[in-house]
């Protein structure tokens, strides 16, 4: 069997010992790593909100953003836990955009399932341009760039970017707010 191009051999390497230095290596080595397909995501927010829980919930936060992460890489893909609050995700498949979207979907998750919500501004990404002499550089997104990725805030804490209203109970014509209908007494 022939070997991916793709995959750059590091990455294939990477595999059986998991290594983001050797794999950011070989990626700014082949010039990928200016292309846009690697994020670092950070749970700092949550670690902020647990406060001195943090180090007994920590490994429960890992775990959860760990397997956001695998349920949506692909095989090609590339992950890794760089210290307690930031994870490495290369998405060599998607292009820089879809890339972006997938690491602000996963934090979002993160965010909402630890913290009951996603504020865009307690969703920290950075854009990896490079990788030299054992250090990234990055650059942040904005604000701003969040919220164009997943969407202002929702309006109540209880409905998620992910949810939609409910709706089932709706009578044609009936009065909406806010996409929900009204309930009136009598």
């Amino acid at each position: 069997m022939a070997a991916d191009p793709l995959i750059p051999s590091a990455l294939a390497q990477a595999v059986r010992t998991p290594s983001p230095e050797l794999v950011l290596q070989e990626l700014q080595a082949r010039g990928l790593l200016a292309e846009g397909k690697a994020h670092i995501i950070s749970v700092v927010a949550v670690r902020a909100a647990f406060g001195a829980r943090w180090s007994e919930r920590k490994t429960l936060v890992w775990e959860m953003t760990d397997a956001q992460i695998r349920r949506r890489i692909g095989a090609k893909d590339f992950s890794a836990r760089l210290n307690e609050t930031d994870f490495l995700i290369i998405t060599l498949g998607l292009e820089p955009g879809a890339a972006r979207v997938l690491a602000a979907r996963v934090l979002q998750d993160v965010l909402n399932h630890f913290l009951g919500v996603s504020e865009p501004n307690h969703i920290t990404i950075r854009a990896v341009c490079g990788f030299s002499a054992g250090e990234l550089q990055c650059q942040d997104l904005t604000v701003a760039e969040v919220t164009s990725l997943i969407g202002p805030a929702p309006s109540s804490p209880t409905q998620s970017a992910h949810s939609a209203p409910d709706t089932s109970e709706e009578d044609d014509g009936a009065a909406l707010l806010d996409g929900r209908p009204l309930r009136f007494s009598s």
